[in-house]
């Protein structure tokens, strides 16, 4: 969560990785973007 980035894999592959973070948005609100991302996502989708 440091680094506030989220990879999607395929296969066990990361095919994206992205950050939450940009030079626009503050980290406070990269945060929360994260967890609103994490709330609105199944266990499925996490694993």
């Amino acid at each position: 969560m440091e680094e506030k980035t989220w990879t999607q894999y395929l296969d066990n592959v990361a095919i994206r990785t992205e950050s939450f973070v940009d030079e626009d948005i503050s980290n406070s609100q990269a945060i929360k973007d994260m967890t609103e991302a994490i709330k609105m996502s199944s266990f499925d989708d996490l694993v």
